[in-house]
Parts: C-alpha cells; structure tokens; sequence
C-alpha cells in the first residue's frame, strides 16, 4: 500500500470506485491533502459520486492525467460532504492546485454544474499490507 505522502506529491490521482456488483471503475481526479483527508470536487451527477454514495469502499493512487497508475493505491472510505462541511475541501484544493483549478472551476460554476465534494479518509493498515 502506498501512503498519503507518496499521493499527495503527484499533481493526479486515480480514484476507484465500486459498482454495485463489485466492478471497480478508476477515474483520474485531481485530489489535495488536509487534514489528513483527501479532497475531490466532481459533478453531483458523475458516476464516481453515485458510486461513492452507495459504498463508501475506495482506492486512491498517484497517476498521469491519463490514468496511468504511478504507485500502490491507498484504501480508503470516502463520502459526499454536505454543503456546509465543503470549506475544508474548497480550501484544500485551493493550495493545492492555485490559479489552473481557479479557472477550470469558474468555467463550471459558468456553465452551471451542480459540483459537490467528496472527502476520501485513509483507512488503517493491517498486518501484512
């Protein structure tokens, strides 16, 4: 297993998420650290927060912007945040990714996407991993 250190230094992250059935599907986000949680801003209709939503179960890896895997993935529990826990997550991905997100988030709220938050919590490592 990778670590949150090794995660947060690469500019993308591949989240996997789960379908009902168990399939895992990977999509690669730009993630930032705080608090010793992971940060994601994704559209509220995306698959990624339907699947989050309904299992918690998730993986995150440092990867290229294509989604190629770049290290081990860390386990992790995520959830959706409700709109008054997003400040930390805003705040997060602010430091983390500066004028570029700026940008590419004004286009969004521009054109009227419903965003939300997602915190990713790294889950402990047993014996073995």
């Amino acid at each position: 297993m990778g670590t949150p250190e090794e995660l947060s230094r690469q500019r993308y992250a591949l989240l996997v998420t789960y379908r009902r059935d168990g399939t895992p599907v990977a999509t690669p986000v730009w993630a930032a650290l705080g608090g010793g949680r992971f940060y994601v801003r994704s559209e509220r209709a995306s698959g990624k927060v339907k699947r989050l939503a309904a299992d918690g179960r998730a993986r995150l890896a440092p990867c290229t912007a294509r989604g190629r895997p770049l290290g081990a993935p860390l386990r992790m529990r995520g959830r959706v945040l409700a709109e008054d826990e997003e400040l930390a997550a805003e705040s997060a991905l602010e430091r983390r990714y500066g004028a570029v997100r700026a940008l590419f988030e004004r286009t969004m709220d521009g054109m009227r996407v419903d965003m939300c938050y997602l915190e990713l919590v790294p889950l402990e490592r047993t014996e073995g991993e």
